[in-house]
């Protein structure tokens, strides 16, 4: 599959719309059934989107404070968003936001380095707003008082065992 590349402003329209509303497959994945659906990839998506956005911020912190040569980092940056695509749209099935993150992989190295560091700009607003989307989704209450019931007890397997923890 042939991808177009992307440049700052279109990226930044992208940006507005995920503003705007939450993405469908985002909200799609609540609805999603079968082995740890929805919570784990629900939550997995959630992780990968934060760690993603806070290792954009951090490079382009550094590259911002001249402590960092964007263009020599070009093949790890790569290395980075082709990875971040591949989980979002493999594993979440975020195809939409994996199929931009994989046009800016594709299009950074023909860009200038302001227009380059535009576009990374832009990444990390969306990629931002994409780990909001996730987050707002997930019951963080439930889920730790599930936890806390839960903790330290018994568990059950399939063949009806009860056994231990720990």
């Amino acid at each position: 599959m042939s991808l177009s590349p992307i440049g700052p402003e279109e990226l930044r329209q992208q940006r507005e719309r995920l503003y705007q509303e939450m993405p469908a497959e985002v909200s799609a994945l609540e609805r999603r059934r079968g082995v740890m659906q929805p919570a784990g990839p629900l939550l997995y998506a959630e992780a990968e989107s934060r760690l993603l956005h806070e290792q954009l911020s951090l490079l382009v912190l550094a590259v911002e404070a001249e402590q960092l040569d964007l263009e020599r980092a070009i093949p790890s940056l790569r290395f980075l968003l082709d990875r971040a695509a591949v989980r979002l749209g493999g594993w979440y099935l975020l195809h939409d936001a994996a199929d931009l993150v994989a046009r800016v992989s594709v299009s950074i190295e023909s860009l200038d380095s302001a227009a380059r560091l535009a576009l990374l700009r832009e990444l990390v607003y969306y990629v931002g707003r994409l780990n909001y989307w996730l987050d707002l989704t997930i019951p963080w209450n439930d889920v730790n008082e599930l936890m806390r019931a839960t903790s330290g007890a018994n568990v059950t397997l399939d063949s009806g065992e009860e056994v231990a923890r720990g």
